[in-house]
């Protein structure tokens, strides 16, 4: 889904996108639903959706399973990862948190990489993309963004699943949409054409 609307960010210019990194995990526990990786058989769901994912992106995941359920079991430990990309989001741009985004995700699905702050900082030199000063970079700031995220979605939105999707319009109306698979009822919504949501779309 985030690839797709991507793709309908530059066909669609007069649609405009504002993504907001959360951690999964904190924000489902506090949701009060079970989060993919606090049993086997939802690491193992998880893994193979992502499998598949990646497969309708053209992309083959090399990691087997019992390596990625290491590594997700360490990740869901941890907001580095979302504080990070939320700095980058607020100091680099949009474009910047795409490229980071898709970074992190071959680190963490195909290089099978342990994401920690070295590894954040050696995507940003692999990617151009300017490092900021130390003070900006472990600003706490950008935890409380996380927290003001989960706040926003928990009770004002009544999320329950992630993605969480919020179409604003003009007429100051808002639609909720949790998940994935809800991506065809947005882009109706949106009037975008059903054609270009079943592009398959390499990340480059």
């Amino acid at each position: 889904m985030f690839e797709r609307l991507n793709v309908t960010r530059r066909l669609c210019p007069s649609v405009e996108y504002n993504f907001r990194p959360v951690h999964y995990s904190s924000l489902l526990t506090s949701a009060g639903s079970l989060v993919p990786f606090s049993t086997a058989a939802l690491r193992k769901n998880f893994f193979e959706q992502q499998r598949e994912l990646a497969r309708v992106h053209g992309i083959t995941i090399g990691t087997r399973h019992g390596v990625i359920d290491d590594l997700l079991a360490k990740l869901s430990n941890t907001m580095l990862p979302q504080c990070f990309m939320n700095m980058i989001a607020s100091e680099g741009g949009h474009e910047s948190l795409i490229e980071l985004s898709r970074s992190f995700w071959r680190k963490l699905w195909i290089s099978n990489v342990h994401l920690d702050p070295e590894e954040f900082l050696e995507s940003l030199k692999q990617l151009n993309i300017q490092i900021p000063p130390d003070e900006i970079i472990f600003d706490n700031r950008w935890g409380k963004l996380i927290e003001q995220w989960h706040c926003e979605l928990l009770n004002r939105q009544q999320c329950f699943d992630v993605p969480w999707t919020v179409l604003h319009f003009d007429n100051d109306t808002t639609k909720n949409f949790n998940s994935f698979d809800k991506w065809p009822l947005i882009a109706s919504l949106l009037n975008i054409d059903k054609t270009q949501f079943g592009f398959r779309l390499p990340f480059k």
